[in-house]
C-alpha cells in the first residue's frame, strides 16, 4: 500500500497484511489537497473493503485498453449489488461504458452493468460477456474481446450526477468485473455527496440554475436536430412518459438571483385531443378547442408571500406547438406554486432551478405525494444526519394495479414494496445519513390496467406515497432538493 501526498511525497508505504480484523494506517496531517491510494494485491486475494474518516474519496475507473489485473483500476466482486456515482460536466454530449474480459476470468464469469440518467432512466445496459466471436484486441497483458456502450447527453442532463449499478451477472457469484469510464471524469464515489475531482482536489460546480432547453420540443431553431436516445427532461417536476403529478399538488422553487422564469404547464395527449380525425390538421387531425381542454388552477405566490396570479390555465399538449406559459418574477428567494382542480399535469420553468414537491400533511406525521408512475423514475428526498431510521408506505390507487417500489440509498437499495399497497420502515446503514436518497415506483408485472368503458384510462398506475421521519419533500434530480425553510446550495446541505 501507497499514500502519495498532494505533494508528490510518500506518505506512507508498507506491504500490508490484511486480517479480518483489518488494518488501519493514521496518516500524518499535511498539505491540503488529493491524497492518492495505490494499491498492488497481484498474487493473493483481491476481495477487501476500504473505510476512511475523510468526507470525499473517489475510486479511478483505469484506462480503455488495458488489462486491469496487470495495471491500476477498479476490480469489482459484486457479492451484492452497488451503486456508484459519477460526475457528469456541463457541456458534455456523450460519454462511454467500456468493459471486457479481463485475464484470468472465465467463461463463467459475467456482468450486469446498467446506467441511470439523472432522474433513474435506464439509458444502458452491459450485460454478460461479449460474444465469443467478438474480435478481440490487442492489449499489454494480452487480446481481450471488449463491450462498450456509447450514452448520449442530452440538454438538461449534464451537469449533474449519474449513477451506475454494478451486480454479477447470472452465471457465477465470484465474478471479477470492472468497467471504465471513457469522455466524463473517470472516477465514481458511493454517493454524490462524497464525489470530488482528484485533479482539482474539489467537489463540481453544481449549478442553481439549468439554462439548456431540455424540452427538445422548445428548441427555437427548427433546424437543430433532436436527439433520439431520450426525450424526458431531467429538470422537469414530472414527464410525458407517463410520469404526471395528480392534483392538489404544492411546489416550492428557489430563485436566489431573481431571474425571470418562463413557466410552463401542461399534460401529454390530452383526452379526446383530436376529436375529429377525419380532418387534416398541422399534426394530422383537428385539435381539440382550447376551452375543452382540461384546465388547472394555478396559484403563485412570490419569494415575499405576495400573490403572483392564480388563474385557471388550460393543461394543452406539451410536445410540439403552443402552450400554455407565464412568466414568474418571484423576487430572490423560495416561490410556492398551488396547482388543484385539474386530473394530472407535467411543469418545469426555463431556466430549471432547484424544485421539490411539498407533502401533504396526513395524521400520524405522514407526509402524502400522488403521481403517476407509467415509467420508472427517482424521486428524490433528504435523510437528515443523525437519522437512524424512517419509514415509507405506498399504494395504488387504481382498482388491479399492482406496483413496486424501491426505496435507495446512494449506493443500494433499501428496502421494497410490492402490490396493491404496503409499508416499510428503512434502517440507515452507518455513514448513509446526511444523504440525499430516492424512492423508485414502477409498474409491476401483476398490473391488468383495468378501465371503465366510459372514461378510458391511461396506463399509468397512481401511486400515492407518505414518507414519515424525513423531511416531506421529493425533487426530480439530486441536484435540485432543498428545504424552502432553509435554501442552500447542494455543497452545503
Amino acid at each position: 500500500m501507497k499514500i502519495t501526498a498532494p505533494d508528490g511525497k510518500v506518505a506512507f508505504e508498507q506491504v500490508v497484511d490484511v486480517t479480518p480484523q483489518g488494518f488501519a494506517i493514521a496518516v500524518p496531517a499535511g498539505a491540503p489537497g488529493t491524497y492518492r491510494l495505490d494499491m498492488d494485491c497481484r498474487g493473493t486475494l483481491n476481495y477487501y473493503w476500504l473505510e476512511s474518516d475523510l468526507e470525499r474519496s473517489v475510486l479511478y475507473t483505469g484506462a480503455i485498453n488495458t488489462d486491469i489485473i496487470n495495471s491500476q483500476g477498479a476490480l469489482y466482486t459484486p457479492f451484492v449489488p452497488r451503486t456508484w456515482s459519477f460526475w457528469v460536466p456541463a457541456g458534455t454530449e456523450r460519454f462511454t461504458v467500456w468493459t471486457h474480459n479481463n485475464s484470468g476470468r472465465s467463461h463463467r464469469e459475467d456482468h450486469g452493468l446498467t446506467v441511470f440518467s439523472p432522474r433513474g432512466q435506464r439509458m444502458t445496459v452491459l450485460w454478460g460477456q461479449a460474444n465469443p466471436d467478438t474480435p478481440a484486441t490487442e492489449m499489454p497483458g494480452g487480446k481481450f474481446q471488449v463491450q462498450q456502450a456509447e450514452v448520449l447527453v442530452e440538454p438538461g442532463s449534464a451537469g449533474r450526477f449519474w449513477s451506475i449499478e454494478v451486480r454479477v451477472g447470472d452465471s457465477h457469484t465470484y465474478s471479477d468485473i470492472h468497467f471504465v469510464l471513457h469522455g466524463v471524469p473517470p472516477y465514481v464515489a458511493r454517493s454524490p455527496e462524497e464525489w470530488f475531482d482528484p485533479e482539482t482536489g474539489r467537489p463540481p460546480d453544481v449549478k442553481l440554475y439549468d439554462d439548456s432547453e431540455f424540452v427538445q420540443s422548445d428548441l427555437a431553431d427548427p433546424k437543430q436536430p433532436r436527439l433520439i436516445q431520450h426525450w424526458t427532461p431531467c429538470p422537469a417536476l414530472g414527464d410525458p412518459d407517463g410520469c404526471e403529478i395528480r392534483t392538489p399538488a404544492r411546489l416550492a422553487l428557489w430563485n436566489p438571483d431573481d431571474r425571470p422564469l418562463r413557466f410552463v404547464i401542461g399534460t401529454y395527449l390530452p383526452r379526446n385531443m383530436s376529436p375529429d380525425r377525419g380532418e387534416k390538421a398541422a399534426h394530422g387531425w383537428k385539435e381539440l378547442p382550447i376551452e375543452e381542454h382540461d384546465h388547472a388552477q394555478v396559484r403563485a405566490l412570490g419569494a415575499g408571500g405576495s400573490l403572483l396570479f392564480d388563474d385557471r390555465m388550460p393543461l394543452r399538449h406539451l410536445h410540439g406547438g403552443e402552450r400554455g406559459e407565464r412568466t414568474l418574477r418571484t423576487g430572490a428567494g423560495v416561490a410556492t406554486l398551488d396547482i388543484t382542480a385539474a386530473e394530472h399535469f407535467w411543469t418545469y420553468t426555463y431556466p430549471g432551478t432547484p424544485l421539490v414537491m411539498i407533502g401533504t400533511p396526513q395524521e400520524g406525521g405522514w407526509q402524502r405525494f400522488t403521481f403517476e408512475a407509467g415509467t420508472p423514475r427517482d424521486w428524490f428526498f433528504s435523510v437528515p444526519r443523525g437519522t437512524k431510521a424512517f419509514a415509507v408506505r405506498a399504494q395504488s390507487l387504481e382498482p388491479g394495479d399492482v406496483i413496486q417500489v424501491a426505496v435507495c440509498a446512494p449506493d443500494r437499495t433499501m428496502g421494497m414494496i410490492f402490490g396493491r399497497a404496503g409499508e416499510t420502515t428503512v434502517e440507515v446503514p452507518d455513514g448513509m445519513d446526511g444523504r440525499v436518497w430516492h424512492v423508485r415506483p414502477e409498474t409491476a408485472g401483476a398490473s391488468r390496467f383495468a378501465a371503465e368503458a366510459a372514461r378510458p384510462r391511461f396506463p399509468n398506475p397512481t401511486v400515492q406515497l407518505d414518507l414519515r421521519g424525513v423531511p416531506g419533500l421529493l425533487a426530480p434530480t439530486w441536484e435540485q432538493w432543498f428545504d424552502p425553510a432553509r435554501p442552500v446550495p447542494p455543497a452545503r446541505r
